[in-house]
């Protein structure tokens, strides 16, 4: 019968591989805080003129009137797209573009290596 214990000789330490930069991990948490400011500010935006019978408890909007849930939400708009703009710029400025113009082939060729090369039509 086989046993359940592990012992020393068993157990080895294995680095942690990252799969996602600090940028992108930093990029997607002010992306989740921009989304939750807009949720929370719609809800107040939605409390002022609701269009069913029901209404989201105060304690849970944002803005606290009709003027202040519209003030949080399109400054949360203008966070996401801000950092959505970063991102781009970001990804394009360390991602694989630079190292595809960079090559011998030129910028052309990159999309055929990346897979735009699967996009023809097959007879």
């Amino acid at each position: 019968m086989a046993s359940l214990t592990v012992t020393d000789e068993q157990v080895t330490a294995t680095k942690s591989k990252v799969i996602q930069p600090a940028w992108v991990r930093v990029m997607h948490w002010i992306n989740a805080l921009a989304m939750i400011l807009m949720i929370l500010s719609g809800w107040q935006i939605y409390n002022a003129s609701p269009l069913f019978d029901f209404r989201f408890p105060r304690e849970y909007t944002l803005g606290g009137w009709l003027g202040g849930g519209l003030l949080w939400h399109f400054a949360a708009m203008w966070l996401l797209m801000i950092n959505g703009l970063a991102y781009l710029v970001t990804g394009i400025a360390t991602g694989p573009l630079p190292q595809e113009a960079a090559a011998d082939h030129g910028i052309r060729r990159a999309p055929r290596r990346q897979g735009g090369a699967d996009l023809q039509a097959r007879p």
